[in-house]
């Protein structure tokens, strides 16, 4: 997983380079958590995309909904939209058969906006989920 909050200093070579040492390792893709206060995830996003484009390396979206490393909290519903709208179709966005993976981390609070979400984008959707080991 790629914390896009980290890569805030990134440029699209930079991309390029962790792209080609994953490959190299035998990784096919990257999952891009970020939060929605992160002021460097739409940026990033763009160098990322940009620097998968003709490449069979493929990025997917895991929204982070606790905010924990930018303290933004719960994503809107208008937000995830926007981005999946940009993204989804994206040739380097990795898909599950013919449906965009999108996951999140948290966000069990907001489960509900995913019901016209998945509708629309008809994703393949693997939301965070909490769970207590007996």
């Amino acid at each position: 997983m790629s914390q896009v909050g980290n890569t805030g200093q990134f440029e699209v070579a930079d991309w390029r380079r962790q792209i080609d040492v994953a490959a190299q390792a035998s990784i096919d893709g990257f999952a891009l958590n970020f939060g929605r206060k992160d002021d460097s995830y739409e940026k990033q996003l763009d160098n990322a995309f940009q620097a998968a484009s003709g490449t069979s390396f493929k990025l997917f979206f895991s929204f982070d909904y606790a905010g924990a490393y930018t303290g933004g909290g719960p994503w809107n519903a208008s937000e995830v939209d926007a981005l999946l709208s940009r993204y989804a179709s994206h040739s380097s966005y990795f898909h599950q058969g013919s449906q965009p993976l999108v996951s999140t981390f948290e966000g069990i609070a907001q489960s509900s906006q995913w019901k016209d979400l998945k509708q629309k984008y008809n994703c393949f959707f693997i939301p965070s989920c909490k769970f207590s080991l007996l």
